[in-house]
């Protein structure tokens, strides 16, 4: 009986469950374990004002059920807001097949994406990031020489294509430890304004080609 009478005490318990609930949900760290301490230190506070009211202390009552309703409702409004600043921002999951790696390079490239090509290995979901839901896409496809001589060839004499001086960055994607950057003797980019950016780089076997797409 003597901890219900220290309703400060278990209002800054119950605070304290709820900023732990709040920093669970805002970091992503999803668990139930914050949630039921913050519903037993609310249980408690309901009893200390439920026996508050049966000693006649109104103020004291009234003083721990509004605070306690407001840090429930702040609580609550602070988990609200960033889901859903986290739903807009986050962007759309991208599932992403052949056919978009094909519609990609006919569109920057303005020629049929090859026949005989073969995709080694590509990105088949990636997450969007903010309002515009951009993302970065990768494939890794592989032509007949001759094939691969004639794209190259093209390329490299098309003005809308920028040779580019760095070596591309494969870190982190999909090719990562399938192939070395270091291995791809020329790479061209192009941008197709207000959609995105595509980038042809070209393996020095002479027959392997990489792909990207950078949405914007």
């Amino acid at each position: 009986m003597r901890l219900l009478e220290k309703w400060w005490a278990l209002l800054l318990i119950y605070f304290w469950t709820v900023l732990f609930v709040v920093g669970f949900e805002v970091s992503g760290n999803y668990s139930v374990y914050p949630l039921y301490l913050a519903l037993v230190a609310g249980i408690l506070v309901f009893v200390s004002v439920v026996h508050l009211l049966s000693k006649k202390r109104w103020l004291k009552a009234v003083a721990s059920g509004v605070v306690s309703f407001g840090i429930t409702i702040v609580g609550a409004g602070v988990i609200f807001l960033a889901g859903a600043f986290q739903s807009v921002t986050k962007g759309n999951t991208n599932t992403l097949d052949e056919a978009f790696y094909r519609a990609e390079f006919e569109n920057h490239t303005r020629t049929l994406f090859p026949a005989s090509a073969s995709f080694l290995a590509k990105d088949e979901t990636v997450q969007g990031m903010g309002f515009e839901n951009e993302f970065d896409a990768h494939c890794l496809v592989r032509l007949p020489k001759a094939e691969y001589q004639e794209l190259l060839t093209q390329i490299s004499s098309d003005p809308e294509f920028m040779k580019d001086h760095a070596a591309p960055d494969f870190n982190g994607t999909v090719l990562a430890g399938k192939v070395r950057a270091t291995d791809f003797s020329a790479s061209y980019s192009h941008d197709e304004s207000g959609y995105s950016w595509y980038t042809v780089s070209f393996h020095e076997d002479g027959e392997s080609v990489a792909l990207k797409v950078s949405t914007y």
